[in-house]
């Protein structure tokens, strides 16, 4: 058994920059059905960052040094643009970027990496630092961990870098205190995804991956729909009664399905517990992220296709679902219906990043151009619904109502005796018209039962949702709205169960 898991590991599980040398560890039980369950999994150990030559000792205000190597500033994000930071990973996640900033690199310097999984050493990976390709500071962005067939295992990751053997501060706690380590987790199927309704009167969640429930303020719970496949995503329009469902079926290529994935596009309504079908593609909806709805719900802005490109053929495109007052599908618009749009042959013109709408009928998503040296033809684009046109969006112009990138962050406490509150679990979701990087996630609270969201795009239309969960304790949900400043202070007192 325990051969058979090490060489499952050394086929699934795979690195970028192949030019490392590769070595798996197991952990003393090698069995997957004797590990610890994930629900139980104990908090990762935080490694202390010991004073050396390499790096300065870190400390809540300390910055980089200005002449030795360091690696600092590390986040874990689902795409390599690094627009959405997380934390938590649904289950099935099938890529986490590690993405990091650097300085004072030079040729010759020994690079590892060392992967643990629910504190068990994964996976090492070890070379010299490509000084050609990198240079002396920077941001890297191609490192990563993936499996393209099934998903990464459930469970809690910890990465540590280190520079000639120097362990690297590139993990900072909800305090600001730097440490050796960042932590992610990749939820299991069969976890709670919770989502508020925009008025808070719903809460929708999918439980074992692919049924949908709602339950109300008094905690009655009703199932919406049951899939045979799973349910990668699901968005509330903004009347709080109807909810955008992604139905995915996993199928033979041979059938037609794009990277063997159908996707089946569906509205519920809460009211009458009906879901109507409103499109199904043979191939993947909302390769980039969830589905995003207009403010008046009238459109629904996504993508389609894998984006597994071959050679200047890249099958990835926008695509949008015009409704009805009733929620019916009115009308489908494709990328290629809009003038605009560049046009050059042989290439392919494809969104790089998430959209978000900028008014009722105005979409705004990055594009880029496959086999063309021409820059100027790649960057956002507004499209517009009504006229079907689009024209690019000029670089560094700000959104109507953006308030910029900030935090939320705060204390969590007993509501009785007021004692700190370390490791309770508080989960971050972000309702947002524009917001291109929101706040998603879960993060634990350190031992001052302090936690913190960072890099968050606030927009003065945005609503966010905070529940917060302790063993021992009764859960708490907080709901922010009608945002003047991009920060967000969300202290909270816990009540013993």
């Amino acid at each position: 058994m325990k051969k058979l898991f090490i060489l499952h590991l050394m086929l699934i599980v795979l690195i970028s920059s192949c030019t490392f040398n590769v070595s798996v560890l197991t952990p003393e039980t090698a069995d997957s059905a004797q590990l610890t369950p994930y629900a139980t999994t104990p908090a990762p150990t935080i490694t202390s960052i010991a004073t050396i030559s390499a790096t300065a000792a870190p400390s809540p205000t300390w910055v980089p040094p200005s002449t030795d190597p360091v690696f600092f500033d590390a986040r874990t994000s689902s795409t390599s643009d690094d627009l959405h930071q997380q934390s938590s990973f649904p289950a099935g996640t099938k890529v986490v970027y590690a993405i990091w900033d650097y300085q004072n690199m030079r040729a010759g310097l020994k690079i590892r990496r060392e992967w643990y999984w629910n504190n068990q050493l994964w996976l090492t990976r070890e070379e010299t630092w490509d000084f050609e390709k990198y240079g002396v500071d920077g941001t890297l962005r191609d490192i990563s961990i993936y499996d393209n067939e099934t998903g990464l295992n459930a469970g809690a990751y910890r990465l540590q870098v280190y520079i000639d053997n120097v362990p690297q501060p590139i993990g900072k706690s909800a305090s600001g205190v730097y440490e050796n380590a960042i932590y992610f987790e990749i939820l299991p199927y069969g976890a709670r995804t919770d989502k508020a309704s925009p008025d808070f009167n719903w809460v929708a969640s999918v439980l074992d991956g692919n049924q949908l429930t709602v339950r109300d303020t008094s905690g009655t719970s009703s199932v919406l729909s049951t899939t045979r496949g799973e349910i990668p995503y699901f968005v509330w329009f903004p009347d709080s009664q109807h909810i955008l469902v992604v139905n995915r079926y996993y199928v033979d290529p041979a059938l037609g399905a794009e990277a063997g994935i159908q996707d089946i596009l569906q509205i519920a309504d809460v009211s009458n517990k009906s879901v109507e079908i409103i499109y199904e593609s043979d191939g993947p909806l909302g390769a980039l992220g969830e589905p995003v709805i207009s403010p008046d719900g009238r459109y629904i802005a996504t993508t389609q296709g894998s984006g597994n490109g071959d050679a200047c053929f890249k099958p990835l495109k926008s695509i949008f679902f015009a409704m009805t007052d009733d929620f019916k599908r009115q009308d489908i618009i494709e990328q290629e219906q809009f003038a605009g749009i560049p046009d050059i042959p042989d290439s392919s013109v494809y969104p790089d990043g998430p959209g978000n709408w900028q008014s009722n009928t105005s979409y705004i998503v990055p594009l880029k151009i496959t086999c063309t040296t021409d820059e100027s033809l790649m960057g956002s684009y507004q499209f517009d619904m009504r006229q079907l046109t689009a024209s690019r969006f000029p670089a560094g112009t700000q959104l109507p109502g953006d308030l910029g990138r900030g935090m939320i962050h705060g204390i969590v406490t007993d509501a009785i005796t007021g004692a700190l509150i370390s490791h309770a679990s508080v989960t971050c979701q972000q309702h947002s018209y524009t917001t291109a990087a929101p706040c998603s996630g879960t993060v634990l609270t350190d031992a001052n039962g302090a936690y913190a969201f960072y890099n968050v795009s606030f927009h003065d239309t945005d609503s966010i949702t905070l529940r917060i969960e302790a063993p021992g304790y009764k859960w708490q949900e907080l709901g922010g709205t009608a945002f003047t400043i991009n920060d967000w202070e969300a202290d909270v007192g816990l009540y013993p169960e």
